[in-house]
């Protein structure tokens, strides 16, 4: 007679369930793989910036570091796809931002907090750490600009990879 012990969730687990994750996502192709990685990288960063967010308050050291690792991170994202020489990146990028851009403000247009809620924890929570270096309120202004932030940081990283993989770089001796 054999029981089925529950047990809680490990490290092996988890470690487990990254791999099956990883997997899926690379027979999903690599354009739907952009979108996944950038929903499931900015989570974490939403929850340690989510206090002083929902309150408004200003961020502390953690929250300001947290958001400029996602924004170098976002940097970084661009610039291996632009060395990598990915075309499908500027379109994806912007799209996903695009898209929570508008949910977001569908959201606060029509005053459903259903919506505007977890498009807000997505796509603002992550970068709500930068508010320390922009005079903005905390209000509809700070999302769009913490969007136009990351839109950038991505881009420009995709521009400099672009660039840097189509110059050659030589050494010769005079």
């Amino acid at each position: 007679m054999f029981r089925k012990i529950r047990h809680h969730a490990t490290s092996v687990d988890i470690i487990g369930i990254i791999y099956r994750l990883i997997g899926v996502m690379s027979k999903m192709g690599t354009r739907i793989s952009l979108i996944l990685l950038l929903f499931l990288c900015s989570i974490p960063f939403a929850f340690i910036n989510m206090v002083p967010a929902f309150k408004g308050n200003m961020p502390d050291p953690l929250h300001i570091t947290t958001s400029v690792i996602a924004v170098i991170l976002l940097f970084l994202l661009g610039l291996l796809l632009g060395l990598k020489g990915e075309s499908y990146f500027v379109r994806w990028y912007s799209l996903y931002w695009l898209f929570g851009l508008l949910f977001f403000g569908l959201g606060y247009a029509t005053k459903s907090f259903i919506i505007l809620l977890p498009f807000a924890f997505i796509y603002s929570f992550p970068l709500y750490g930068l508010r320390y270096f922009l005079n903005i309120p905390s209000d509809l202004f700070l999302v769009l600009f913490c969007i136009l932030i990351a839109v950038a940081a991505g881009l420009l990283g995709y521009s400099i990879g672009r660039y840097c993989s189509k110059k050659t770089f030589s050494v010769t001796e005079h």
